[in-house]
């Protein structure tokens, strides 16, 4: 396991979580025992959660949010793409000028 699948796969959030197959639970286990980094990042983690429950948030499971408040990913793409072109238009345009 490399860092670079541990941190786009949100292994260290999973595993404190307990949302990792046990399969890749033992492999993050086995990586983590020799390296220092991932193994003071779980602590941080760890802490921070520990932080944020203390301070009686409360985890929200996906199940039970509104299916408007879901993320869309397309509506994201499609809003990046809007922001991009008006960017280019203003560009083309060149400085606003008053009347």
């Amino acid at each position: 396991m490399t860092h670079t699948q541990i941190e786009e796969q949100d292994i260290v959030d999973r595993y404190l979580l307990k949302r990792l197959t046990p399969e890749v639970e033992a492999e993050f286990e086995e990586h983590y025992l020799g390296c220092r980094h991932c193994l003071n990042q779980l602590e941080n983690t760890r802490e921070t959660m520990q932080a944020v429950r203390g301070a009686g948030v409360e985890e929200v499971p996906a199940s039970r949010l509104p299916s408007w408040l879901m993320p869309v990913p397309a509506l994201g793409l499609a809003a990046a793409m809007a922001m991009a072109v008006v960017y280019v238009s203003v560009k083309r345009s060149g400085p606003l000028r008053p009347a």
